[in-house]
């Protein structure tokens, strides 16, 4: 039965996705129909719009919603076709859903006006699990194929929507997050240490690794066949065959073929039956958001956060002059450092299931909070436009690597002598030099130092390493394409879009981001740096295309990261709650992995010279999260 299995559906005034499943072929149990009603209950908060149920003789199915496109009650969830045969839970969003139905709908007969839930259902009848081909969007997906017994987890192409599984006995469980699969008493609290050791330099950890043992998260791109006999992770889509294939696009050809992706992904990311906020800082990426919304002509506002200590990094003046010129309106939220408190103790209630490393997080979660508060459930955000464009710190990324390799053959003798000062160069693993860039917290040479846990986990340069390996190419962009590897395979997926999907979710708010659409990303990761950033210049063809549409102090106002806007709580307030949470704090639980001398020279450090504020900041928020997990651990341990 469909959507009011278990218990009744349950309909709600407000409103958002969440997905979660058992399965079971030899049997679910009576605890397993339990089970899904915790797990699914617990994802609440991403979807309160209506609750509904799938429940058979092998496979459990949740899911809660939240109704952005075909808001009536035959869109919800989970859906079934008319034989009863294909089953679908689904988080997130199938932007080109009205192409693919036209292309169905003369053979396969439609119960909703305009579900993209619908689409999934009768693309996968038509052309099987090569549907997903197809698909423009971000979405996580379940799909339980009765007439061949198998299950589809699905994750999208560039990670903009999570899913997690635990294969735990003869069943697998699955759910959009952890701490929804953590309800069931089949899945230990069990914390993963090389997954805390990765988050010292990466700020998260490679899928499928996540922060306990037990749990798994689907890679992106990829999803995982489960039948009575076997579970195969495929990989449909690897943005690593496009940064081995360069195109010779002239800068001309370059800038009309990326303008007209970039407007292609605008127009299809507006569609909604409801209004949609813009998140707006003043730069490139967010204002080209807003002119494209407006050419379009979408019931839009913006929103704007600032932070009440005056600097230079804030944005907010640009933004309200941009929104002026265009007529939008515009809410700008002024913040200190209350609001921050808050923010964080708020987030990580309802978020347990990595540390955040990422604090530009606690401002998306306010930004969410706000633009509920305002009665909107879409946020648009600029995300992936620096990856599409060419970051400024390339160029340095660049520079710096080729003077490494030059002096490699005598660095790297200095380097592995225990006497030698520099030890913290260990950038230098096999063949390859990782990136600085990419090392966002503590280098490996630095964590041999501060790491006390007794397991020593593998490098993290490994995983990296193995990530760059992927593009061998014979260019001279090669080490960018290979960073650009990274970017897509492990921060913007496992970071940077877990910092936009986990703080809106936890506000029932959507977030889209035009700038993450796989044909743009495709395109601009096959054409040369030399392109992308002509005359060293970083975003050329993004400045270019914003010369006919942005307004000049946009375009020359220097890159402003929306994190800096946190430079002054980094630096002053920060290290007072470190100081107080973790150094006068005994019991302290980031003390089980990192050791008492290191933990007081950072923040000595920082005093002297007000450079170490974001480590700090990823020393402090492993030490809030695991103050969640470490005492239920132990509880769990000795049951």
């Amino acid at each position: 039965m469909v959507g009011t299995s278990l218990p009744n559906a349950i309909n709600r005034a407000n409103i958002m996705c969440g997905i979660s499943g058992i399965i079971n072929f030899n049997g679910i149990t009576e605890n397993q129909n339990e089970d899904i009603i915790l797990i699914n209950q617990a994802l609440h908060h991403r979807g309160p719009n209506n609750e509904g149920y799938f429940n058979s003789d092998m496979v459990n199915f949740g899911h809660q919603r939240l109704a952005i496109i075909d808001i009536n009650e035959l869109a919800n969830q989970p859906m079934t076709d008319i034989n009863n045969e294909i089953i679908v839970t689904f988080n997130g969003e199938i932007f080109n859903h009205a192409e693919l139905r036209s292309e169905l709908e003369s053979k396969y007969d439609f119960k909703t006006n305009h579900s993209d839930t619908e689409v999934i259902i009768y693309a996968y009848k038509e052309w099987g699990i090569d549907c997903i081909q197809r698909f423009t969007g971000q979405f996580a997906i379940a799909l339980y194929d009765k007439t061949i017994g198998s299950v589809f987890l699905i994750r999208d192409r560039i990670g903009q929507k999570p899913l997690y599984y635990s294969h735990t006995g003869n069943s697998t469980y699955f759910s959009s997050e952890i701490k929804s699969l953590l309800t069931s008493k089949k899945i230990k609290n069990s914390l993963n240490e090389e997954a805390i050791y990765d988050y010292l330099t990466l700020l998260t950890t490679k899928a499928p690794k996540t922060f306990f043992n037990q749990i798994s998260k689907v890679e992106s791109g990829c999803y995982i066949e489960i039948t009575r006999d076997k579970k195969i992770s495929h990989r449909y889509w690897d943005v690593a065959n496009y940064l081995k294939t360069p195109i010779m696009d002239s800068e001309q050809e370059a800038i009309l073929k990326t303008e007209e992706l970039l407007e292609k992904s605008m127009r299809l990311r507006n569609i909604a039956d409801i209004p949609l906020t813009y998140a707006i800082s003043g730069g490139l990426d967010s204002s080209l958001n807003l002119y494209y919304a407006k050419t379009i002509g979408s019931n839009i506002d913006a929103i704007n956060i600032s932070f009440d200590v005056d600097n230079k990094f804030n944005e907010s003046k640009i933004a309200e002059q941009y929104c002026s010129k265009l007529d939008v309106p515009l809410k700008t939220i002024v913040i200190n450092k209350s609001d921050i408190e808050t923010g964080i103790s708020d987030f990580f209630k309802v978020q347990p299931d990595m540390p955040i490393g990422d604090p530009n997080s606690i401002l998306m979660y306010i930004l969410a909070k706000e633009t509920k508060k305002n009665g909107r459930h879409i946020l648009m955000v600029g995300e992936g436009g620096d990856e599409i464009g060419g970051y400024p710190k390339y160029l340095k990324t660049l520079k710096r690597n080729r003077v490494l390799k030059s002096l490699q053959f005598i660095l790297k003798p200095l380097i592995q002598s225990t006497s030698f000062r520099l030890k913290s160069l260990d950038y230098f693993f096999n063949d390859t030099i990782i990136p600085k860039s990419q090392i966002h917290g503590f280098t490996e040479a630095e964590k041999n130092k501060l790491w006390r846990s007794k397991s020593k986990p593998r490098s993290t340069y490994v995983s990296m390493y193995e990530t760059m390996s992927e593009v061998n190419l014979n260019t001279n962009d090669r080490y960018l394409r290979q960073i650009l590897n990274l970017e897509y395979k492990i921060r913007l997926p496992e970071m940077i879009l877990a910092r936009i999907d986990y703080p809106t979710m936890a506000n029932s708010v959507e977030a889209r981001s035009p700038f993450a659409d796989h044909k743009l990303i495709e395109y601009s990761c096959q054409l040369p740096f030399s392109v992308k950033m002509k005359n060293n210049v970083a975003k050329s063809i993004i400045k270019q295309i914003s010369k006919k549409k942005l307004p000049a102090y946009i375009r020359n106002s220097p890159k402003i990261g929306f994190g800096q806007l946190l430079t002054p709580f980094l630096n002053h307030t920060l290290p007072e709650w470190y100081n107080s949470k973790i150094l006068m704090a005994p019991n302290a639980p980031i003390r089980k992995f990192i050791n008492d001398q290191h933990l007081r020279k950072i923040y000595k450090l920082h005093l002297r010279n007000m450079k170490y504020g974001y480590k700090i900041w990823v020393l402090y928020s492993l030490n809030e999260w695991l103050s969640l997990h470490i005492n239920k651990e132990h509880d769990e341990k000795n049951l």
